[in-house]
C-alpha cells in the first residue's frame, strides 16, 4: 500500500494541523471509570455462596449407617436421625467400611510370603544381619526362589518388613583393668604359637 505522498504528492497545509482535540472540538467526552466504588458494588448482584460442606464420614458413622440398614431403616429415616446426606448414606451402603488406596506403580518383586519367609530367616541368626543385600540370593534358602532377585528388590522387601541399613557401631577397648591384663596375656602367649596353632585360632573380626 503507497502513502498519500506517494500518489498525490505533499499533503496540503490545509489538512495538515496540529492543534488538539480540546481546541477544535472542545472537551473530550468523560470515560466511564473502570473502578466501582464500594457503595455500588453492594447493589450489584452477588454470587450465591455454597452452604457448608457434609462433615466427612468416619469408620463409626459407616458402622451406624450399615446397621441402620441390617434393620431395613430407610436412608431418609437415617438422614433426619443423623443429620448424613443421602449420598454418604448410599456410599457407606455399597463400600467397605474401610476406604482402600490402591498402590500405583510397579510392584515389588518379592511378594509378602516370601518377604516373611525371608524376615524369619533373617531373625533365626543375628550373624545374618550383617550379609550384604547382593550376597542374600547367595546364603537363603533355595525355597525362598531368591536367585533372580538382585540388590534393589532385597533393599525393599526389608523396608516393607521394617528393617534398614545402617553402620554398625564399633566397640571400643574396655579400660577395665582385669581385661586389659588378660588381652596382655594373650598377646604374649601368641608370641609363642607355631603357624598350625595360629591358624585355627578365630578372632573377633572372622566371627
Amino acid at each position: 500500500m503507497q502513502s498519500w505522498d506517494s500518489q498525490n504528492g505533499p499533503r496540503p497545509l490545509s489538512q495538515l494541523s496540529t492543534q488538539s482535540w480540546d481546541s477544535q472540538n472542545g472537551p473530550r467526552p468523560l470515560r466511564e471509570s473502570s473502578f466501582i466504588s464500594a457503595s455500588s458494588q453492594s447493589d450489584l448482584p452477588q454470587t450465591p455462596k455454597k452452604g457448608p460442606y457434609a462433615p466427612t464420614l468416619t469408620r463409626t458413622d459407616r458402622i451406624r449407617i450399615k446397621t441402620a440398614f441390617d434393620f431395613n431403616i430407610s436412608p431418609e429415616e437415617i438422614r433426619k436421625q443423623y443429620g448424613y446426606t443421602i449420598s454418604q448414606i448410599q456410599r457407606a451402603k455399597n463400600l467397605r467400611l474401610t476406604p482402600q488406596v490402591h498402590r500405583r506403580g510397579a510392584k515389588p518383586k518379592i511378594d509378602t510370603p516370601r518377604r516373611s519367609a525371608l524376615e524369619k530367616w533373617l531373625l533365626e541368626s543375628p550373624s545374618r544381619r550383617y550379609v550384604t543385600w547382593r550376597h542374600i540370593r547367595e546364603i537363603a534358602p533355595p525355597d525362598l526362589r531368591l536367585q533372580d532377585c538382585g540388590p534393589y528388590a532385597m533393599r525393599t522387601a526389608f523396608k516393607l518388613v521394617g528393617y534398614g541399613r545402617r553402620v554398625a557401631k564399633r566397640k571400643g577397648f574396655s579400660d577395665d583393668p582385669e581385661v586389659i591384663q588378660e588381652r596382655v596375656d594373650f598377646a604374649e602367649e601368641g608370641l609363642t604359637w607355631t603357624p598350625e596353632r595360629l591358624f585355627y585360632q578365630i578372632f573377633s573380626d572372622e566371627v
